[in-house]
């Protein structure tokens, strides 16, 4: 289990405790979601090195990691995965700046997102699941605020270990004990946009979610069909993931 202090600094939790295909629990300390890790002092730095993270899939743009570098040297981690893409899709200060005063328009704006993100960000998922396949963990994936990208990674991974959804959009509202409106803070967006606008960029809505499972059922038929066709996982590795992770 993650300490008080790391969850309250980047939304961090561990995936562990949910069940599973037979009844069986997702193992502790295997994986890891969060946000961005990169205001950390050294002594939340150390904490996140007492995890023993192996892997990082980082799933930000270039413009993100280069502002915001992920310590991961500094935590012991030996394999941090990323790609090197210059989308702003998910960048919500970015995307949304057109339409902060119609918070109407950016609630739409985020369902758009979600439709789309689980296409755009394959190479991410992909890099995800194929680590797991590999029993690479401790793994711990993010992307800045640790709900967008990184909460449908989650639901893909929830989804292949067969966790039903009404535990998996729980994991995903999670983060709304996580207080995002605060990463706006200091930036113009903070006074431009009214609370409404805020709460509908910031808030992890079980709508955004659905909205994205149901892109992937009228692309691919299915969670297990968009694992085979978009993120071209193979049976036996979905396999190696739920031998490696389900107790």
């Amino acid at each position: 289990m993650t300490t008080p202090d790391l969850t309250s600094f980047a939304n961090l939790r561990d995936l562990g405790g949910h069940v599973g295909a037979q009844g069986r629990s997702l193992r502790r300390g295997r994986v890891y979601r969060s946000a961005n890790l990169a205001a950390g002092s050294a002594e939340i730095i150390a904490q996140l090195a007492t995890l023993g993270v192996a892997t990082i899939v980082d799933l930000r743009a270039n413009k993100e990691r280069e502002t915001h570098p992920t310590p991961w040297a500094e935590m012991g981690c030996k394999d941090y995965w990323f790609q090197d893409h210059t989308s702003n899709a998910a960048n919500l200060v970015i995307s949304m700046q057109d339409c902060l005063s119609q918070p109407a328009v950016v609630r739409e704006r985020m369902v758009t997102l979600y439709r789309e993100l689980p296409f755009t960000q394959r190479e991410g998922y992909r890099a995800l699941f194929s680590r797991l396949a590999e029993h690479r963990t401790p793994l711990l994936f993010h992307c800045s605020a640790g709900k967008d990208r990184t909460g449908i990674g989650a639901a893909l991974l929830l989804s292949a270990l067969d966790v039903p959804l009404e535990s998996i959009l729980r994991d995903y509202q999670e983060t709304n004990n996580f207080d995002l409106r605060s990463k706006f803070k200091g930036h113009e967006i903070h006074t431009l946009a009214p609370a409404e606008s805020l709460a509908a960029m910031s808030g992890a809505h079980p709508e955004y979610l659905e909205a994205a499972f149901a892109a992937i059922v009228a692309h691919s038929g299915s969670i297990a069909g968009y694992l085979q066709t978009v993120l071209s996982l193979s049976a036996a590795e979905i396999d190696r993931v739920r031998a490696h992770l389900l107790e």
